[in-house]
């Protein structure tokens, strides 16, 4: 049996590396991804790009005290893509949100609130603090689509 593969030389070594010198927060290996809401990754199906479990949870712990359905909101327009637009446009437009956060819109049903809609700009990462993200490494994760 040959042990000289490219998991064994590259993938596993650079995961490695992550998790030992870059102190990275966990590391999956995806062929052995078991698919479902409480499965590895949370994935439904195999033609899920974005991991929302790990998403959803980073919205929550950057943006605390939301209601659920700002996060849903958040969710949905980083996953959804307008294919109307180009590649290019696409990218930039999920680049914007990356680095600026993502505008939602939710009703404030707090008794302070008075049920009205209020705007917020969601942090998707945590540029000023990088402690506060969480740092995955995936490998081999198959895409099917």
């Amino acid at each position: 049996m040959n042990t000289m593969t490219e998991d064994t030389l590259v993938q596993q070594t650079t995961a490695d590396y992550l998790l030992n010198d870059l102190n990275w927060d966990e590391s999956v290996y995806g062929m052995d991804e078991v698919l479902g809401k409480e499965g590895t990754l949370g994935r439904k199906t195999e033609k899920e790009m974005v991991l929302t479990r790990y998403l959803g949870e980073a919205l929550m712990q950057l943006n605390p005290g939301l209601p659920e359905e700002a996060y849903r909101d958040a969710i949905r327009q980083i996953v959804d893509a307008n294919l109307a637009q180009s590649m290019l446009a696409i990218n930039q437009e999920k680049d914007t949100l990356y680095k600026n956060g993502v505008l939602v819109s939710y009703r404030n049903d707090s008794p302070q609130g008075n049920n009205e809609r209020q705007r917020k700009t969601l942090k998707i990462f945590d540029f000023d603090n990088p402690d506060n993200n969480h740092f995955l490494i995936v490998r081999e994760l198959w895409i099917k689509g």
